[in-house]
């Protein structure tokens, strides 16, 4: 097992996000909040945990810099600077990475934290991904960008009772396809355990990392699913060309209007579909082609619920499926529900 005996402070930009939540407090950690944010539930529950929460303007590079380096000139070499922001905040994303490269950070960790694909040519919010990785890269900064698969938390189909209609917030309407595609999953809670890890070992530097739970097809979920909960579930299907619709008409109507985040959010959806569903690119064995360490194999120990773990703890109301709580304005939430009959 690699290890570092080195003391960091970890800064985390979208702190109060899904992904961000998740990461444990295993080090110093500065949470960076929107000014008009801090004062909230969240950030008032971990700072009296013991995370220093900072109030700042992620797109004022000065005022990261000083935060980040501690006001001073020497290499902020044990600082690790992560971001969770959504891809709306680009600016911020990148104020972030110029930030970063200033302060002369010890590691970045760019706001990936989605499933694999290939660099380019797929999906479009992975090509703005990799713009600001490829800003990483020009500036040779130290960093690490990690790949989670898909959420758990978006895989589970509706029940016909509707019992857990409260529970999940984004269930699954369809079937992709023949529904026989694996795809690399993780409860996003469980993200921390990895991250904590990842970030302090010195084989991760400069390198793509897969960290997940489960390995699953639709076909398999549906099956587990039924079978856990006694209900008969309807398994409607998109087909292939369904899926490259949405992605046609989702892009045709937000360029006529850039406000307006409901089709944004469907084209980002559809694409997600089309790269895990139907093209397969979400999978350990996609990943390592691409240049992936697998953190199954770096950190074998860590234990990571597959998705009937997870099936099991939702029915048991254990671990709802409820992302983006509180959260009225993120584009997901604009996503459109398809009506079956």
């Amino acid at each position: 097992m690699a290890s570092t005996t080195q003391k960091f402070t970890v800064f985390i930009a979208g702190a109060s996000g899904e992904t961000g939540s998740s990461i444990p407090q295993q080090f110093d950690v500065v949470a960076l909040a929107r000014p008009e944010s801090v004062n909230n539930k969240f950030y008032t529950s971990i700072s009296e945990q013991g995370v220093k929460v900072i109030p700042v303007n992620v797109r004022d590079v000065d005022a990261l810099v000083k935060i980040i380096s501690g006001g001073g000139d020497t290499p902020a070499s044990s600082a690790i600077v992560i971001s969770c922001m959504t891809l709306t905040e680009l600016p911020g994303e990148l104020a972030l990475v110029e930030a970063s490269r200033r302060a002369r950070v010890g590691r970045h960790v760019p706001s990936f934290f989605a499933t694999v694909c290939p660099p380019r040519g797929v999906m479009d919010v992975r090509t703005a991904k990799e713009d600001v990785l490829d800003t990483i890269k020009r500036a040779y900064m130290p960093y690490t960008a990690i790949d989670i698969g898909w959420w758990a938390q978006w895989c589970l189909p509706r029940l016909p009772s509707g019992k857990l209609d409260s529970a999940l917030a984004f269930p699954v309407y369809e079937i992709v396809g023949a529904g026989d595609v694996p795809c690399a999953f993780t409860d996003v809670t469980d993200v921390g355990a990895y991250v904590v890890r990842i970030i302090s070992d010195p084989r991760t530097i400069n390198r793509l990392v897969f960290a997940y739970g489960d390995v699953r097809t639709q076909t398999e979920i549906w099956d587990m699913f039924e079978r856990l909960s006694g209900e008969k579930i309807p398994r409607p299907v998109l087909s292939p060309k369904g899926v490259e619709e949405v992605i046609a008409n989702g892009r045709e109507k937000f360029a006529k209007d850039p406000t307006n985040y409901g089709p944004l959010a469907d084209k980002g959806m559809a694409e997600y579909k089309y790269s895990y569903a139907v093209r397969g690119d979400n999978t350990p064995e996609h990943a390592k082609y691409l240049g992936y360490l697998d953190a199954t194999e770096l950190y074998p120990d860590v234990k990571i619920k597959t998705v009937e773990d997870y099936a099991r703890e939702v029915l048991d109301g254990k671990n709802l499926g409820v992302v983006y709580a509180g959260k009225d304005n993120h584009p997901m939430k604009y996503m459109s529900v398809p009506k079956y009959e």
